[in-house]
C-alpha cells in the first residue's frame, strides 16, 4: 500500500528524525510517496529561505539556504512523486461547495492521495 508523505512528514524525513526513519524502515521503497504539491511546498519553502538570505532578512546565510536547497532537491528525487491529474483537480472541485475547513493546498494532497490510492 502506498504511503504518502505529507510537507511535515517529509520535512522531519529531511532532518533525519529518528522515529520518523524508524516507521520507514516498515514501508517498503517502492511504496513511499511524495504528492507534488507536498514538493512544491517543500522547494518553495527553501527558495524562500535563499530570497531572504540574500537581503539578509533571513536567518541562514546564503550559502546554508542553498546547501538546504539542493539538499531537498536531491533527496526528493528518491521518492515516486504522485502527480495532480484530472482525477484530482475534479475531486477538489467537488470539496469546493462543501466549504471544507482545510487549505487548497491540502485538499489538492488529499485529492492526490486518493486518486493513486495512498
Amino acid at each position: 500500500m502506498l504511503m504518502a508523505f505529507d510537507t511535515n512528514i517529509l520535512t522531519l524525513i529531511f532532518l533525519r528524525d529518528a522515529v520518523v526513519i524508524k516507521k520507514l524502515m516498515s514501508v517498503p521503497a517502492t511504496d513511499q510517496c511524495v504528492p507534488i504539491v507536498v514538493l512544491e511546498e517543500v522547494l518553495r519553502g527553501r527558495m524562500d529561505a535563499v530570497r531572504k538570505a540574500q537581503s539578509g532578512q533571513g536567518s541562514f546565510t546564503l550559502v546554508q539556504a542553498y546547501g538546504h536547497l539542493e539538499r531537498a532537491v536531491g533527496e526528493s528525487t528518491g521518492y515516486r512523486i504522485l502527480s495532480f491529474n484530472s482525477g484530482a483537480d475534479g475531486l477538489v472541485r467537488t470539496w469546493q461547495p462543501l466549504k471544507l475547513k482545510i487549505g487548497v493546498r491540502d485538499e489538492r494532497i488529499a485529492a492526490i492521495a486518493v486518486t493513486h490510492g495512498a
